[in-house]
């Protein structure tokens, strides 16, 4: 996979091109400590020239989404194929992550948003909803074969 960054105001745009999946963790685990070291306050990655996705990335979004929310950044997801986008929906990843049309809005939803009105916000008080049980095996394990 390749990452290519832009940097603006507080958001970290990560464009993201080929296969998500495990070979390809160092790119992206790269882009993000450059973010992390930016002190952004959101990181978006930018799906629309992702081929597929496997478990292993979606996993790794899920990991990231809450390494994330714990620094008390906010991650995004932009414009995946339709695809990547009916996968990411059997996972239910939209409804733990914004998912976006364009890095436009994405931007638009990060300046217009109280929750960035202050670097010091703690990641509790967004109203971003945390992944509920993950204990258990999920629904989408089952459909695997279907993706």
């Amino acid at each position: 996979m390749l990452v290519t960054e832009r940097l603006f105001p507080s958001t970290l745009v990560l464009t993201l091109s080929g296969r998500f999946d495990k070979k390809n963790d160092m790119a992206l685990e790269t882009a993000m400590l450059r973010g992390e070291e930016k002190n952004v306050l959101h990181v978006v990655f930018n799906l629309e020239q992702i081929s597929t996705i496997d478990t292993a990335g979606i996993g790794r979004v899920y990991d990231t989404f809450f390494q994330l929310k714990q620094k008390g950044i906010c991650l995004s997801l932009v414009n995946p194929k339709p695809s990547v986008r009916k996968i990411l929906e059997l996972v239910e990843i939209p409804k733990v992550l914004r998912v976006f049309e364009s890095d436009d809005a994405a931007l638009a939803w990060q300046a217009s948003s109280s929750q960035f009105s202050s670097a010091t916000t703690p990641s509790s008080a967004w109203n971003i909803p945390a992944k509920q049980d993950l204990s258990r095996q999920p629904d989408w394990v089952s459909h695997q074969a279907q993706i």
